[in-house]
């Protein structure tokens, strides 16, 4: 019995190495300061949190949230989150980041698959400019479409 116990402890600890090794090299993976917010001494990372669609459609649904796109002009015309603002990856990285931008409320970083990294970029420089908290939505807009929460759909920037 416990030689069983043992290996089934072995199986699961393998299994949570190999997982967290493969995240870490996937490009899309949540890389480990995001995982562990608290152990890492970067602080802006504390300002920074994943957030299910779920959840950022409650808070989308009490207005407390809004949504900013970071895919190109081309993909927001043909569908965005309702309401959601557009400033793509590359404009904003430049700097280009509206006044409206820096208000009370939680902003919602997406694109289209949830591709952790350009998210964390995202959400690093708003937190660098005083955006905060930022949130990123996991599975990105994709994650969203999946759950048929609002979109709109045609509208011209």
């Amino acid at each position: 019995m416990k030689r069983l116990l043992f290996r089934l402890f072995f199986i699961c600890l393998t299994a949570l190495v190999i997982g967290l090794v493969y995240n870490q090299i996937y490009p899309n993976g949540i890389k480990w300061p995001m995982l562990s917010p608290g152990l890492t001494s970067s602080a802006d990372h504390l300002d920074i949190t994943l957030i299910s669609a779920d959840s950022a459609f409650v808070l989308w649904n009490r207005e407390e949230a809004m949504f900013l796109d970071i895919r190109s002009r081309e993909d927001f015309a043909l569908d965005h989150i309702k309401g959601a603002h557009n400033i793509p990856l590359n404009e904003l990285v430049r700097g280009i980041v509206p006044a409206d931008l820096i208000s009370g409320k939680k902003w919602i970083i997406y694109d289209e698959e949830g591709d952790m990294r350009n998210l964390q970029i995202s959400a690093r420089f708003l937190v660098s400019k005083g955006i905060h908290p930022a949130y990123i939505l996991f599975g990105g807009f994709l994650n969203w479409l999946d759950r048929d929460y609002p979109i709109e759909r045609g509208v011209s920037v």
